[in-house]
């Protein structure tokens, strides 16, 4: 029997002998004491039913780029959905019964709630549920406990034929479950359940020890819709998939759903290498490559509040303006359109730069410039590039041409004017571009776009270097991610996973070689700090940690929850892990002197920046504030700039860059590598400083050489260094000025 065999429609109204089925004689604890016995009748159950669905409504994410407003939930989930799912539970509830020969006891139920309070990786929005339910233990007990133990025991439990179990379903007047001797009572979710930050949770993911999990899996898609993480498709390592899952992290499992069996109408085609967006209320998939390897251009839009996949011209690429089949593409969602451009029908030699805009409110494919790449700074045809959202353009970057070569140029598009705008990603040119490559991440931060990682070309090693792009001033910034400098930065890979937290880059997971060196470390970037977090990413520290993999996905659950969540991936895997990214932690160095440079050995880890600490780590001597990395030298006998090197001035005429200190160019110690005799006006004005008095000793006997009128022999400062050795010239100019402004002992 499938998961949805029996299902009602959403037309359909329930069997009024449900409400029957329902009806019990329950005993509640309520204020130390038992109350009265009460009924549950179906619509009842609907009531609660409305309550919990509200709560997931309010958590759905909805785009801001669209114009329109978040509807109501009525407006998308009607009453005739939500009669369904109640009536589904229900008589799954009885198949259960007949597997087992005998009812769910109280008893179950509260260890089932029990677990939901211990577990749950969303505890805000499990209290929320609970309080939509008045906080009734009863009534959460039967509409919120029972579905989720349902569903669990049933993927556990001996399996009947359908038919056989509806045969030895109860009679539809039995009653539901006894509560306990004491009654139902309300779980206290603890403070400390939720998110431990930099840390990964231990959850059903872990082991993929849940009912209903998806089979493993790589190359899927997977979306967060606000309250849960939707997974589809992918390659299990014979086959393609049109299956998938939904997993709630408030209740730390996956649903059973039409996604679970891919059962139902208008369910894709299986494939891999497609892509998916989440347009508020729908999952839209489309393109990839199907279980015979060939391209596809059509999909589907999945509603999670309905569990149906809708009739859409995406199932069959019906209508005008579709896109041409492909494969390694990507896709936007802009708050009213799914944007699609760029990838390949089959091979990188058949690279594409054309794409197409779907509206789902009209079910049809826009006429624009990306339907045949006409127009102006279109970018070249690529795979395996990146594409994001800037709440007003597309942005793409990367990948590789139809050469096989890897890019460093893309391109930014808006769908407002439809055009391609001439900027330095067109060719790729300005400071601080990265280095071309594919298989790399990106991810918008409201104001730049950050890419890391990658590999040059197909044939290379991985990369950890980067850049931020801003689209507002057309530049890349000079950044540490240029170059990979600094401390924790995650070990050169690619095809890692990125998300963006609101105030950090994450990136996690990859292979150093696209093969079979894959990662399960990773790191965070604040680019408001430059830097990259102290992190238990950066050496797959820690509890829980999920194993090594690519071909992966990750999400991240927003604000309230603070989690990073992946899944799946290559080697095969149905197992995943929860991220807690509640704030990137730095390590901060004191600085007792104030002068903004850290004591390396006084040290002390935070999210926010302890009073008296630094970022840096460069000061030598924390009680004095003259004294710190990058400081200038001077002739003093101290080591200014704490390079350990007391003195030194770099002068060039010096071999060893000992300016200031006694060495081979200068046996006596003074402000220059020859002599003293640099302080020209020893007997005038200001004599212990060399200054403009000293430069007009030099400027007059400047072209001057033994036997002229105005020869100084003091003035030829480089005394035979550098020819003409016997004349003042541009030599002794150039060491005058390197002690410009010094005071000589």
């Amino acid at each position: 029997m499938t998961p949805w065999e029996g299902k009602p429609t959403m037309t359909t109204r329930p069997d009024t002998r449900c409400a029957a089925f329902v009806v019990a004689t329950f005993v509640l604890m309520s204020g130390g004491s038992l109350a009265s016995a009460r009924d549950l009748s179906f619509d009842d159950r609907v009531a609660a039913q409305k309550a919990v669905e509200q709560v997931y409504w309010e958590h759905r994410d909805w785009p801001a780029a669209n114009p329109t407003g978040k509807p109501t939930l009525q407006a998308v989930l009607p009453e005739a959905a939500v009669r369904a799912k109640v009536e589904f539970i229900l008589r799954r509830s009885a198949e259960l019964e007949a597997r087992e020969g005998q009812p769910i006891t109280g008893d179950q139920l509260q260890a089932e709630l029990d677990r939901m309070a211990r577990e749950t990786k969303a505890p805000d929005t499990l209290r929320e549920i609970f309080a939509a339910l008045h906080d009734d233990p009863f009534l959460i007990a039967e509409c919120v406990a029972r579905p989720a133990l349902v569903q669990r025991l049933l993927a556990t439990t001996p399996t009947l034929d359908g038919a056989a179990a509806r045969a030895q379903a109860p009679s539809s007047r039995r009653a539901g479950a006894v509560p306990p001797p004491l009654g139902y009572s309300l779980p206290t979710i603890p403070a400390g359940v939720g998110c431990t930050n930099d840390s990964w949770a231990l959850s059903t993911l872990t082991s993929a020890s849940g009912a209903n999990t998806p089979s493993a899996r790589q190359l899927h898609s997977a979306v967060w819709t606000g309250a849960e993480m939707i997974v589809w498709g992918g390659w299990d390592g014979a086959a393609a998939s049109s299956n998938g899952g939904r997993y709630d992290p408030a209740t730390d499992s996956w649903s059973l759903s039409s996604l679970t069996s891919g059962s139902g109408n208008n369910v894709p085609s299986a494939r891999l290498r497609h892509t998916a967006v989440w347009t508020g209320t729908e999952m839209i998939v489309w393109g990839g490559r199907n279980a015979a390897g060939t391209t596809v251009n059509n999909g589907g839009l999945y509603n999670p509040a309905t569990d149906t996949w809708s009739t859409s011209t995406l199932t069959n690429a019906s209508g005008a303006n579709v896109p041409s089949a492909r494969q390694f593409h990507s896709a936007v969602w802009t708050g009213t359109n799914m944007i699609v451009w760029g990838g390949s029908p089959g091979t990188v030699s058949q690279s594409l730069n054309n794409g197409g805009l779907y509206d789902p409110a009209t079910d049809t494919w826009s006429t624009s410039t990306l339907t045949n790449a006409s127009g102006s700074n279109t970018p070249v045809a690529r795979i395996d590039h990146t594409a994001v959202w800037t709440g007003s353009k597309m942005i793409v970057w990367g990948g590789l041409d139809a050469a096989g070569s890897g890019l460093a140029n893309g391109g930014v598009y808006d769908p407002a004017t439809d055009t391609w705008s001439l900027s330095l990603l067109t060719n790729g040119t300005g400071l601080y571009v990265p280095s071309a490559r594919h298989f790399h991440s990106a991810v918008w931060t409201g104001t730049e776009m950050i890419v890391w990682g990658g590999a040059a070309d197909a044939s290379s090693g991985g990369l950890n270097t980067g850049g931020r792009y801003d689209p507002a001033n057309d530049l890349w910034a000079l950044s540490s991610l240029t170059n990979g400098t600094g401390a924790y930065v995650p070990a050169a890979r690619q095809l890692p996973a990125a998300v963006w937290t609101g105030s950090a880059m994450i990136v996690w997971g990859g292979s150093s070689d696209g093969t079979s060196a894959v990662l399960n470390s990773g790191g965070q970037y604040v680019p408001a700090s430059d830097a990259w977090s102290l992190s238990s990413l950066t050496n797959a520290t820690g509890s829980n940690v999920p194993s090594a993999r690519q071909f992966h996905t990750a999400v991240f659950t927003g604000a309230s929850d603070h989690r990073m969540i992946v899944w799946g991936g290559a080697p095969n895997t149905a197992t995943g892990g929860l991220f807690c990214a509640a704030c990137a932690s730095f390590l901060w160095f004191g600085d007792a002197d104030g002068d903004g440079h850290g004591d390396p050995a006084v040290t002390q880890a935070s999210c926010t920046q302890p009073p008296g600490y630094v970022l840096s780590n460069d000061d030598c001597d924390d009680a004095d504030p003259a004294r710190y990395g990058g400081n200038t030298e001077t002739c003093n006998g101290i080591d200014d700039d704490c390079d350990t090197i007391v003195d030194n001035g770099g002068d060039l005429l010096c071999a060893d860059g000992d300016a200031c200190s006694a060495d081979l160019c200068d046996p006596t110690s003074g402000c220059l590598p020859i002599h003293q005799t640099v302080n020209l006006d020893t007997s005038g004005f200001s004599a212990a400083r060399v200054d403009g008095r000293d430069l007009v000793v030099l400027a007059d006997a400047w072209n001057s050489c033994p036997g002229a009128l105005n020869y100084d022999a003091a003035a030829n400062l480089d005394q035979g260094a550098v020819a003409p050795a016997d004349c003042v010239d541009a030599s002794d100019f150039h060491l005058f000025m390197l002690s410009f402004g010094r005071t000589c002992p």
